[in-house]
């Protein structure tokens, strides 16, 4: 059974009544985002139990809104980041991307999706809804990301690897273009599993940045690389 919690070095995330609790995914994305020192509009779409936004908070000066369509996701969310230091910086809604209109455009747009297409099903609907990707597929993440994204804004994702080629259509089909891409790998023996790309809503001046990632050597030791990545947030490093 999964702990109710997870501790990090400057917080706590308790994720028994989110849809998505807290795995490598979140981290890698939450650690791997590119932010600036002037970024100070982020949304995280697909928060969870507020993981990526808060990890946000301690990288950044800017204010974040995290949202989701499982509304006990949201409220644990919203306790999660009160134990912080920079619960004044966050907030969170119960909120359907498709259906977000928000006053204002955003700098950073992040998300951990549920691509999870070809995995069981989920006995609990709430749970299925969240995870299988029935309400949030690739092209309705970029399409609005696109809508909601200021001129010089980027959206930076993570998703399965055989995802890959469809994202980068998509994205391309709505003016979005790739700056950066890292292919992670479980172990140098292991095909890719995981991909995180980030998408400008400018043409960047250079090709895109393509690098690989190894969570573990052959004997199953975290690589140097993995250590530093998440250095300023797992307890071990």
């Amino acid at each position: 059974m999964t702990n109710s919690f997870f501790t990090f070095k400057q917080f706590t995330i308790r994720h028994n009544r989110s849809t998505m609790p807290v795995g490598t995914d979140g981290v890698l994305l939450g650690a791997w985002a590119q932010t600036h020192p002037d970024t100070r509009t982020i949304l995280d779409v697909g928060t969870g139990s507020g993981l990526i936004a808060i990890m946000m908070a301690q990288r950044t000066q800017a204010h974040i809104t995290g949202i989701d369509i499982h509304q006990p996701s949201i409220l644990q969310a919203r306790q999660n980041s009160q134990q912080t230091p920079w619960a004044k910086r966050i907030q969170f809604h119960t909120q359907d991307l498709t259906t977000y209109h928000p006053q204002q455009t955003f700098q950073l747009i992040l998300s951990n999706p549920p691509f999870f297409h070809n995995s069981l099903p989920s006995p609990d609907e709430t749970r299925l809804l969240a995870r299988q990707g029935l309400n949030l597929t690739p092209q309705t993440l970029l399409q609005h990301s696109a809508r909601l994204l200021q001129t010089h804004g980027s959206i930076q994702i993570i998703l399965p690897y055989n995802l890959i080629n469809q994202t980068i259509h998509h994205a391309e089909e709505n003016n979005l273009h790739l700056v950066r891409q890292l292919t992670v790998h479980t172990t140098p023996r292991k095909p890719p599993k995981r991909v995180l790309l980030h998408f400008a809503k400018q043409q960047p001046s250079h090709t895109p940045t393509i690098n690989t990632l190894y969570l573990t050597d052959t004997d199953g030791t975290p690589t140097p690389q993995y250590r530093q990545l998440t250095q300023p947030f797992y307890l071990d490093r």
